[in-house]
């Protein structure tokens, strides 16, 4: 009936956002802006949106490291992310 044809797409729709949520198998991208580092997610149409702006400044990195965030630097997961940024602090 229609009522459970609606309940089942209301369903697919939460597990599709709670598919979203789940961050593991996000790609993120660590970049420099403005002097400092910023998180940027691929979604799926491999677009990057601003996750998080840091507080880290690229100012006592090593050039290398600055050259590679002018790049992006690609990781998979938020956990990865933060271990990236933690060497960077």
């Amino acid at each position: 009936d229609e009522w459970e044809d609606y309940s089942l797409y209301v369903q697919d729709e939460i597990n599709q956002a709670n598919n979203l949520l789940t961050d593991e198998n996000k790609t993120y991208i660590l970049k420099e802006k403005n002097g400092y580092i910023n998180i940027y997610y691929i979604n799926e149409k491999k677009e990057e949106i601003l996750y998080r702006v840091t507080d880290i400044s690229i100012d006592f990195l090593e050039k290398e490291d600055v050259l590679k965030l002018k790049d992006g630097i690609e990781v998979t997961g938020l956990q990865e992310a933060n271990q990236v940024l933690e060497d960077f602090e």
